[in-house]
């Protein structure tokens, strides 16, 4: 009998540490000067965005059996471990970068659809490039997951193997180059072979951890290529940024 009232203790105080996880998600928006015009129409945007986007409306509940973040890290090793055993479910293209260096480029395509080649016509759900982290390539489950995830609501999708990621070595016809944060010119060369394979999309850059990193610094250095910054639906602007002219 006292087990039992242990056990039953046990089990209340792992609900209520669950419910005290729970979060309703909150946003912070920049305290910067709305006068200025270009601050107003960022803050309408944004606005617009979340309005269409339920989840950033939502509460958080966490995953039952792992609601701590030690337990949650623990669960992405599993999966990363799975992930690695698991057929890999891209299909590998090898990109010559500018300065004669080689990276591997993995995309994942939507299933075939009547009148398109793979789901790659013209117009359709944005093409997703993909940015790993550090010390992670395309084989991730971080990347590989969200790319099967992305490709089943029709988008195509491409993970950019940084250099020396992926398997791709550091060959070049100069020194060798290697930057944890990526190289913003590589990225270039990425997107104009990204509208070379899939034309007339627009292109949504996605990072995680350091790819995040990446991502932030490429599209403030582009905002000249920003869809934001084109003709635009009255309602919300194009997700992600366009990319440059192919050449």
């Amino acid at each position: 009998r006292r087990r039992g009232h242990l056990a039953l203790l046990a089990l209340l105080a792992w609900i209520a540490d669950y419910i005290r996880g729970a979060r309703r998600v909150r946003l912070h928006f920049g305290r910067g000067p709305r006068a200025l015009p270009s601050a107003s129409e960022a803050s309408s945007r944004l606005a617009r965005i979340v309005a269409r986007c339920p989840a950033l409306r939502a509460v958080y509940w966490p995953t039952w059996y792992a609601p701590g973040a030690v337990l949650q890290f623990l669960l992405v090793g599993l999966h990363e471990l799975r992930a690695q055993l698991m057929r890999s479910p891209y299909h590998r293209q090898t990109l010559r970068l500018r300065d004669g260096a080689r990276i591997a480029l993995d995309w994942v395509f939507p299933d075939r659809t009547p009148g398109s080649s793979n789901g790659l016509g013209n117009g359709g759900p944005p093409v997703c490039v993909l940015l790993h982290g550090a010390f992670q390539d395309s084989s991730s489950v971080t990347m590989t997951s969200l790319a099967k995830d992305l490709a089943a609501q029709g988008s195509p999708v491409v993970v950019m193997n940084r250099r020396g990621y992926g398997g791709a070595g550091l060959q070049s016809d100069g020194a060798p180059r290697l930057a944890l944060f990526g190289f913003d010119e590589d990225l270039d060369d990425v997107l104009a072979a990204v509208v070379r394979r899939v034309p007339g999309r627009p292109v949504c850059i996605i990072g995680f951890s350091c790819g995040a990193g990446f991502a932030g610094r490429y599209v403030g250095k582009r905002a000249e290529w920003s869809a934001w910054g084109q003709p635009q639906d009255p309602e919300l602007a194009k997700p992600g940024a366009a990319a440059p002219p192919a050449g």
